[in-house]
Parts: C-alpha cells; structure tokens; sequence
C-alpha cells in the first residue's frame, strides 16, 4: 500500500486556511500515486483550541470544513477534528476516514480494513496504547513537541513495528500557539527501521510504500542540540508574524544577549534585530522602560531568561519580555546552544545538582522523600532549591505590580516562556 503523509501548517481555528493546506498537500500526495492519506489531528481545527471546541460555532465550523474536505479529495484520508453537534464534550479530536464526499467516524480502538490491510487510528498522546493486532498503526498525536519527546516517538514506532510486525505512521501538525510548539517532523517505521521522516518545522508531504525495504534519505534523526536550535528560530519566527512585528528587541548587556542575537539573526536577519540600552534605576524601572522602547518602536522583546532563572532566581532585567525563548530550557541545554551558535566551548557538560532537583520535582513532579531515597541526592541541595522556588515566586509576584513610571503600561510582567514540555 502507498501511503501518503500530509504535514501542514496549521493556525487555531483558521479553518478556511487549514482546509486549502491539507488539500494542497494531499493533492500532491495523490498524484504521487498515494492510496491512503494520513493527516494530524489538528489539521483542520488547528493546534490546542482549548475551550473553543466545547463551542456551538467551532463544532459547526469543523463540521463544515470536514464535509469539504472530503468533497475535494478523490482517495480517502485518515485524520482527526473536534467536529460534531451543539452541545458535544469531547476533550480530544475524534478519528474520521473522509474522502470522495464520504465523511466516516471511527471508533477508538477499533480496526477497519482497507484493501485487505487492518488499519489502526490513536489520537493523543501515543503512550496510551493498548490496540489489538493491526497490519498499520496510525497515530496523531495531540501534545506540545519537544526535542526528547521526538527521539521517544520515534523509539516507540521502531519498537512498535517489530514487537507487532506492523507498519507505524506518526502525524504530526507544524504550528504555534500561545507559546506552544508543534513541530512536525511526520514519520513512517517498519520491521524495526525508520523509513521516512518529513522535516521539522516547515510544511510538506510524502508518499511512502510499505512493501519497500530501503529507508528514504531523510530518515535519519538529526542531534537533539541542532532540534532544539531549529525550534528556537521557528518560535522566534512565528511569534513576529502573529504578532505583527517589525522584528525583534534585545537588551544590549542583558543575560544572554548574544546567544538572543545569534537565534534572532538566523530567525529573522539581522536587520531586523534592535539592541535596547537600558537607563538606570531600579529593576522594575529598568524592564518598564525595556518594554516602553520596544514598544514604541514596533518590536517584539525577548528575555534571556532559562528556566531555572523562572524557577529559582531573582526578578532581574533577564526577566523583562515578552517572549522567553529559552524559558523552558535549563542551563545545561542553553550551555548546548551556545556551543552549537559558536558562542562557547563545546564540551560535555554535566548538569549540577541544583538542574537535577528542579528535574526531579518541576518535570517529574517526584516528591523530596522519594529524590532522597531512591535517587541518593543530598538533602541541603533538595531543601535549598525548594527555598530557593519559594523565594523566588514571591519575587516574581512582587516585580509584576505596576509601575508609576509609566502611566499608560502595566507592570513589567513575566514573558511568555517557550513551552516545549507541556
């Protein structure tokens, strides 16, 4: 079977956008002599509508561009929507087969055939898992990217394909919303072998034949450090577009200003990245008038900030922005960064102490008795970093009043971080 992947662009709710997207792309894959289509579950409603899909119009609005959808397209495609009557609850997309003017919804967990094949559909996050034996393993899932989640979706397809003998095809949607990231990078495994891998970050499509052997060119996994770099530029990229601005701001001597610089200059250009020289003053001060002259200049400000600076350190200038490219990053990773930017030695640094607690109790969400006892780490460096998020929350809640400075601003308030591990 020849098996074509559709990855799109895709913006929240912009349903009319979305559908001439996934037609295009699933076009192209039909004249490539694709039989079946797959698609991302956001290809149509777009990425994380949250409450918008509890809403009598969004439901009706994806309804509408479902039945399109399958009127413009001459084979079958696999995907996912919200779409359904007033008065549904669903908390996740549903699975849908659609094609030649024929909209048909599957049940979960349930296998449909298709010239002779058992095919599969998994919506969500793919560790819920527990399908019956299928010839083809569909999945869309619905959740933010990151770098080590890449790698994990595409160990868990390779495994998949060999514990089951089945073909896996993973969908995933490119787009930004609301500081969050899904990046692409669709992919195909079979017999243990990944066989296709489109891009990150940019739209496109491929035609895979699950009877072949040779994996394509493009199969391999590029190195997580050179993932997350690609991701900083498309975040950087995507907010100045949504937002509309002339391009970006950074703090001339602020934290991290270069490594802001260099991501910005390979985002956008460099004519579009302005250093700002900040007055003296105090530190609210210091950010009112940061984002006062971004402001008036049309530009988008970016912090410096890492996430240990938002979950441990003091309210500083680093704290000033709109946007935190590195907000969910912590220091070993943006250490990584400047070694891949050329702005620092690339050597293999081990992550301190402090990182590995604020892992274990802010990603992991593990308990201090439980880091202690099974983990071994001591226990002044556990206790020191939970003082250490307790005096800087306060902090942060202090910094976020409003400043008299500036009558017709608020307060500098914390940037919205680069959420890449929701």
């Amino acid at each position: 079977m020849r098996i074509g992947i559709v990855q799109t662009e895709v913006a929240t709710a912009d349903f009319s956008a979305n559908l001439r997207a996934a037609v295009q792309g699933a076009r192209a894959c039909v004249d490539a002599g694709a039989e079946l289509l797959v698609a991302s579950a956001q290809v149509l409603d777009g990425a994380f509508p949250g409450g918008l899909s509890e809403r009598s119009s969004f439901l009706l609005q994806a309804r509408a561009a479902l039945q399109a959808l399958a009127d413009e397209l001459s084979a079958p495609m696999l995907m996912a929507s919200y779409a359904g009557e007033p008065g549904d609850r669903q908390t996740r997309p549903r699975p849908y087969l659609v094609g030649c003017g024929r909209v048909r919804r599957l049940t979960a967990q349930r296998v449909f055939r298709m010239s002779g094949a058992r095919i599969l559909a998994h919506v969500g996050p793919q560790t819920e898992i527990a399908a019956p034996e299928a010839d083809l393993h569909v999945f869309m899932p619905t959740q933010a990217w990151h770098a080590q989640q890449q790698r994990e979706d595409v160990t868990q397809a390779t495994q998949l394909s060999v514990q089951g003998r089945a073909a896996v095809v993973a969908a995933r949607s490119v787009a930004w919303a609301d500081g969050c990231v899904l990046g692409g990078g669709s992919l195909a495994a079979a017999r243990g072998v990944m066989r296709c891998r489109l891009p990150l970050f940019s739209a496109g499509s491929a035609v895979w034949d699950t009877e072949t052997d040779a994996p394509s060119a493009a199969a391999h996994l590029p190195d997580v450090t050179r993932l997350l770099w690609e991701c900083v530029c498309f975040a950087l990229t995507r907010a100045v577009r949504q937002g509309g601005y002339r391009g970006v701001a950074v703090e001339e001597k602020g934290a991290r200003a270069r490594l802001l610089r260099a991501a910005a200059d390979a985002a956008l250009g460099g004519r579009r990245v302005h250093l700002l020289r900040a007055a003296a003053g105090s530190v609210r001060v210091r950010c009112a008038r940061l984002q006062d002259a971004a402001e008036r200049r049309g530009l988008l400000l970016l912090s410096g900030a890492s996430r240990e600076d938002f979950l441990c350190n003091a309210v500083d200038t680093a704290l000033a922005g709109e946007l935190a490219p590195f907000g969910d990053m912590y220091e070993s990773e943006i250490a990584q960064l400047e070694a891949y930017a050329g702005l620092g030695e690339a050597n293999d640094r081990q992550p301190a102490p402090e990182e590995l607690a604020l892992r274990a109790l802010v990603d992991e969400n593990r308990s201090p008795a439980e880091i202690v006892c099974q983990d071994g780490m001591d226990e002044n460096t556990l206790r020191a970093t939970l003082r250490r998020i307790a005096r800087a929350a306060a902090l942060r809640h202090t910094a976020s009043q409003p400043v008299p400075l500036l009558v017709h601003h608020r307060a500098p308030e914390l940037p919205r971080f680069h959420r890449l591990m929701e």
